[in-house]
């Protein structure tokens, strides 16, 4: 059966997965309520460790007036372990250190969790992001 075969090789597939997460971040979660001067939050830490930045496109149709065009959305994800969390909607993703030093510009970029997408049989927690800073 493909389940039990799929089962088998989960634990070498997360593994791959793992091995292409070459940044590390870490995820804090706003805690408590906004200061009132600053408005700015405290943030418990949630998980540090390796991760995986990834801009994703998407086509999808736009209408303007009487004109119907496909447009390219490009939106970011984070890529995590399968075991990490639980991660919740609002946590905040901090981009530490990447082993690229083409990225190198993404180092300290600050991402929050805007949904998260779950599934049976992952191999990483895919995390749409929106960028903060």
């Amino acid at each position: 059966m493909l389940g039990d075969t799929l089962a088998r090789t989960l634990p070498r597939l997360r593994a791959e997965a793992e091995s292409r997460m070459r940044a590390t971040c870490s995820i804090t979660r706003p805690i408590g309520e906004p200061d009132p001067v600053t408005g700015e939050r405290e943030h418990a830490p949630v998980w540090s460790g390796k991760c995986r930045v990834k801009s994703v496109a998407s086509r999808v149709q736009s209408s303007v007036d009487v004109v119907t065009a496909a447009v390219t959305r490009v939106s970011d994800e984070v890529h995590i372990p399968v075991n990490v969390g639980p991660i919740l909607v609002g946590d905040v993703i901090t981009i530490t250190a990447v082993e690229d030093p083409r990225l190198a510009r993404i180092v300290g970029t600050i991402y929050r969790v805007t949904s998260l997408h779950e599934g049976n049989d992952t191999t990483a927690q895919r995390l749409p992001v929106e960028r903060l800073a």
